[in-house]
């Protein structure tokens, strides 16, 4: 359902962006001249951003949605220091704001899509008995996987939990940090 309420809300502002860069009156879509909208988009919406794409595709063959993967910080510091970006797509508010606040971004057009929620993941099969974010202080746990907290928001939002339950500085111990989702 969330997916579905994103794939709409997404394809309006990426139509609110093409009828806005590409009004037409009176051509057919053969003779549109076929516009480029580049989009920086958090690591974590990959999936979800090519499935939009595709869909896209279908009803505005002229556009052609160019997309840049990154970590919501990698990609505010893009726009920060003068990327092409047609559309930002954070993963948190943060990097929103700090671009908003440096009138970087059309206050008008900020539309916020969805929410995160973090989640526990272990591997398929795994023998261990994890079932709590608590689990991962324990002794047997040897890494724990997160986002870099200087530049993803899951990063800051894992740590915000282990704060939270007091166990920050033991999992920090065992932290292998990602650069994204």
């Amino acid at each position: 359902m969330k997916k579905q309420i994103f794939v709409m809300l997404t394809a309006t502002v990426l139509g609110a962006a093409v009828l806005s860069g590409c009004s037409s009156k009176g051509k057919n879509a053969a003779e549109k001249k076929t516009v480029t909208l580049t989009i920086s988009a958090a690591a974590s919406l990959t999936d979800v951003t090519k499935d939009i794409a595709e869909k896209y595709k279908e009803k505005e063959p002229n556009v052609e949605l160019r997309f840049s993967y990154g970590s919501s910080g990698a990609l505010q510091s893009q726009i920060e220091e003068g990327a092409d970006a047609d559309v930002f797509m954070s993963a948190a508010q943060k990097q929103m704001d700090a671009l908003s606040k440096k009138n970087l971004i059309s206050k008008k057009s900020r539309t916020d899509l969805l929410e995160n929620k973090l989640v526990l993941i272990v591997p398929k099969g795994s023998q261990t008995s994890i079932k709590t974010f608590e689990d991962l202080a324990d002794s047997s746990v040897k890494k724990v996987a997160l986002g870099e907290p200087k530049a993803v928001p899951v990063g800051q939002y894992s740590e915000g939990v282990f704060q939270k339950l007091g166990i920050l500085d033991k999992i920090k111990k065992k932290a292998n940090y990602g650069s994204d989702v």
